[in-house]
């Protein structure tokens, strides 16, 4: 199984509006073949727990693929490229870790 952490770096005021545009693609993702998880998450505060600095400007997608290759499709997609068109004014940068089980 491989695992996502995508850090998506929105341009202040942007952040709404790549939600919206995020989350319409989000049904074409889960419905790919080898796709386990794909859910999108933002910063939440916790106090008693030590965290790393909190981010409001920054979208978290945790993915789950079932294979490299199927990763690897999913970011070719249509859908993906789409999305990237659409949203390319919005973001000001992304972090992809790529993981493995250990």
């Amino acid at each position: 199984m491989i695992h996502v952490i995508a850090s998506i770096s929105i341009r202040k005021g942007a952040m709404k509006d790549y939600i919206a545009a995020f989350n319409k693609n989000v049904q074409n993702v889960v419905a790919e073949e080898g796709c386990i998880e794909y859910s999108p998450v933002v910063d939440l505060p916790v106090k008693g727990i030590k965290t790393q600095e909190l981010d409001p400007q920054v979208l978290t997608v945790v993915e789950k693929w079932e294979s490299l290759a199927a990763l690897k499709t999913h970011a070719k997609s249509q859908h993906m490229m789409d999305l990237r068109d659409v949203s390319a004014h919005m973001v000001e940068g992304i972090k992809l870790k790529v993981l493995q089980e250990a």
